[in-house]
C-alpha cells in the first residue's frame, strides 16, 4: 500500500487539476441568434427590452408568450404597439387576420425580420432578399433629413444585409436604406394604424446595440411608434424549439415549469423516504383435496370388502363415463359406428386399447356378478387409457 501512495497522490491531484481548469475555462461565447429579453448573449435583446422604458416613458410593457391569435382574440385595444423580431416571421392566416384587426383599430406593429413567410407576405405583398455583396459591416440610415446621421450607422458581424425587393404600396413610405439605398425600413398605413417593418433584426441586439453609436439607430427606429401600451413577444423565437411533450404547454410557462419540477422533486423525497416496499407475508395456500375422489375411493373399499365386485365395477364404469363426458365431451351411452374412432381421436389413446375398454366395458354390464380378475382387468384398461388422455390435455 505505501508503495502505490504515491502514484495515488499524484492521481488525485491530477484529478483535483483537472476539475478546477474545467471549473475555471471560460464558456464559448454563444452567437445562436435568440433575439430574446432574457439573453444576454451578442444575440439576444436584453438591452433593447431594459431600455424600452426610455424609448416609451411612462408607457406599460407587456410580455406575451402566446401567439397574436391568442393574444388579441376578442379584444379591443385602443393606443398599443405590438413588437417582434426575429430571422423570420411565418404568421398563417389567423394571425394575420388579428394582427390586421389590431392595426386598423389605430394601433402600430413593428416587425424586423430578414424573412418574411406565407399569409402575412402575402397579404403584405412583401418580398426580401440580401445585397449582391457580403461584407462583415454595412452602413444603414433612415430617409428622413431629421433622423439622418452625420456617418452612416454601422451593423457588423454577419447581420445580413437584407432588403425589401418588393411591399404593398398603398399607403407605404420608406423610412430607412443601406449604403446602397436598399430600402431596409418601410411604413404601411392600414386603417388608423400602420405596420413598421424592418429587414435588420440583428441591428437589435445587444451586440450591435453596443457598437459605436447603433443604440441611437435603434432609438429613432422605435421613435416612430407612439408613446403608449409596449406588448413585446416571446413567442415568435426561432431559438425556442417547442418541447416535444405532453407537458409543453407546462413547460412553455415559467411558473408551471417551476411548480411541476418542485412537485416532481418533491414526489422522488417522498419514494425515497417514506414510501419503502413493504411486502406482506403471503400466506401458503394447500389446495383443497378432491372429495370426489375420497368418496369414490372410500365406496371402492368399502364394496371391496364386502366381495360385491360387480357394483363396484358399475360405480368405475359410471365414473369413467362421466370422466370422458365431462373432459372430452364424448357421451358414452350413445354410440355409433364412429364412436371408437372419435374416442381415440380426442384422447390420443390407440384404437385398440379403446375398442378393448369398451369390450370389457359392455361384457361387465351383461354380467349379474364378476370375478376378480375382471375387475382388475378393467380397472387396468380405465387407468391405461386415462394415462394416454392426460397427455392430450397436457
Amino acid at each position: 500500500m505505501r508503495k502505490n501512495l504515491p502514484y495515488i497522490m499524484i492521481l488525485v491531484i491530477s484529478v483535483i487539476v483537472f476539475i478546477v481548469v474545467t471549473v475555471m475555462k471560460p464558456e464559448p461565447v454563444d452567437w445562436s441568434a435568440s433575439f430574446s429579453r432574457g439573453d444576454r448573449i451578442p444575440y439576444g435583446s436584453y438591452i433593447l427590452y431594459r431600455l424600452l422604458p426610455d424609448c416609451f416613458p411612462g408607457a406599460d410593457i407587456s410580455v406575451t408568450h402566446d401567439s397574436i391569435y391568442e393574444t388579441l382574440r376578442g379584444r379591443r385595444i385602443k393606443g398599443g404597439n405590438y413588437i417582434i423580431i426575429d430571422t423570420t416571421i411565418s404568421l398563417d392566416k389567423y394571425d394575420t387576420r388579428e394582427l390586421m384587426r389590431f392595426v386598423s383599430q389605430g394601433n402600430s406593429v413593428f416587425i424586423a425580420a430578414s424573412f418574411y413567410l406565407d399569409e402575412f407576405a402575402k397579404l403584405m405583398e412583401i418580398k426580401t432578399a440580401p445585397e449582391d455583396i457580403v461584407a462583415d459591416r454595412m452602413g444603414v440610415d433612415f430617409t428622413n433629413p431629421r433622423l439622418k446621421a452625420r456617418k452612416q450607422y454601422q451593423c457588423r458581424k454577419g447581420v445580413g444585409n437584407f432588403r425589401f425587393i418588393s411591399f404593398k404600396k398603398q399607403g407605404a413610405a420608406v423610412l430607412g436604406v443601406n449604403d446602397r439605398k436598399g430600402a431596409n425600413y418601410i411604413r404601411i398605413r392600414h386603417g388608423r394604424g400602420a405596420f413598421y417593418l424592418s429587414t435588420l433584426p440583428f441591428a437589435f441586439t445587444n451586440f450591435n446595440m453596443l457598437m459605436d453609436n447603433n443604440a441611437e439607430y435603434v432609438f429613432k427606429a422605435l421613435s416612430y411608434l407612439p408613446v403608449r401600451r409596449i406588448f413585446w413577444d416571446e413567442h415568435y423565437k426561432s431559438s425556442i424549439v417547442a418541447p416535444a411533450t405532453p407537458l409543453r404547454y407546462v413547460l412553455s410557462r415559467e411558473p408551471l415549469t417551476w411548480a411541476y419540477y418542485t412537485g416532481m422533486a418533491g414526489l422522488l423525497l417522498f419514494i425515497l423516504f417514506k414510501a419503502r416496499r413493504r411486502q406482506r407475508v403471503i400466506p401458503v395456500i394447500t389446495p383443497q383435496a378432491n372429495a370426489t375422489l375420497d368418496f369414490v375411493e372410500t365406496v371402492g373399499r368399502l364394496y371391496h370388502q364386502q366381495g360385491d365386485h360387480k357394483n363396484i365395477a358399475d360405480k368405475k364404469v359410471l365414473y369413467f363415463f362421466d370422466y370422458l363426458h365431462s373432459r372430452f365431451q364424448v357421451d358414452a351411452f350413445h354410440r355409433d359406428g364412429t364412436f371408437h374412432d372419435r374416442v381415440a381421436e380426442r384422447t390420443g389413446a390407440p384404437d385398440g386399447l379403446v375398442r378393448r375398454l369398451f369390450e370389457q366395458v359392455d361384457s361387465i354390464m351383461m354380467m349379474k356378478s364378476i370375478p376378480d380378475k375382471e375387475l382388475s382387468r378393467l380397472n387396468s384398461l380405465i387407468e391405461e387409457f386415462i394415462s394416454y388422455a392426460k397427455r392430450t390435455e397436457l
